[in-house]
């Protein structure tokens, strides 16, 4: 039998690959890790109120298997707030009240833009999910022997932004589809009670405010753009609320 030998030039080329796939794999390890550090600090109180305030997005992690390509931008914000006002006093008047403004505006942003040419050999999706849940409690209560007054004031706001989008470029799916989706999933639970006790007079009132002004955008867009997939192409924009408020007072 003849001897088989492998070429050293190939040989060369079989380590320098693999060696290039492997710093790929440590740098896609280290780019994730960045992401999720960042976006751990951008949701974490009190950044989590002032990173709206000054455009700082949830960053989009890299992900590429089985010849996929997986773009999306996730965030998932928590605010749990308690407020509360007391008075007491054995004298002719007693006070108490408390004011709660609560809200959060984050921006979760995932695309492909500037031109950008995009070939996967399975599915292409770009996704930005955003859930953001707010709960708080507000409490005025007071106790006199003459006037009592107790008041509770509550305002809470929702105003995220989500946007999913391809945008002047192109993006070609060979075995797969193309899937754009902007989903938003968001909470609003409050109670805003204010209460007073007295043997003379006892004026009670609670106010609560409360709105969802999200905007969820999934879009394809500009004159250059080219997108073709060996399936289906869908662009999605969903949102869902749940709000359950309550205000009362007692006295």
């Amino acid at each position: 039998y003849p001897a088989i030998k492998s070429d050293g030039a190939f040989r060369d080329l079989q380590a320098q690959l693999e060696g290039t796939e492997n710093r790929i794999t440590v740098e896609r390890g280290r780019f994730n890790d960045a992401v999720q550090r960042y976006n751990t600090a951008q949701k974490s109180f009190p950044a989590v109120i002032f990173a709206g305030m000054f455009g700082h997005t949830v960053r989009p992690y890299f992900t590429a298997t089985a010849g996929a390509v997986d773009i999306k931008a996730d965030s998932n914000a928590r605010f749990i707030a308690v407020s509360l006002g007391g008075g007491v006093t054995g004298g002719n008047f007693a006070l108490g009240g408390s004011v709660s403004l609560n809200s959060i505006t984050n921006t979760t942003d995932a695309h492909i833009s500037a031109a950008s040419v995009v070939t996967s050999g399975g599915s292409t999706r770009v996704r930005a999910l955003d859930q953001s849940y707010l709960y708080a409690g507000s409490g005025g209560f007071a106790v006199s022997s003459t006037v009592a007054v107790g008041a509770a004031i509550s305002k809470h706001d929702l105003a995220d932004t989500v946007r999913a989008y391809i945008d002047s470029s192109d993006v070609t799916s060979n075995a797969g589809d193309v899937e754009v989706l902007a989903k938003g999933n968001y909470e609003i639970i409050s109670a805003t009670v204010a209460g007073g006790a007295s043997s003379t007079v006892a004026v009670n009132g609670s106010i609560g405010i409360h709105s969802a002004k999200n905007s969820i955008q999934a879009y394809v867009s500009g004159s250059t753009t080219d997108v073709v997939a060996n399936g289906s192409v869908t662009v999605q924009a969903r949102h869902d609320l749940l709000m359950g408020v309550g205000a009362g007072a007692i006295g």
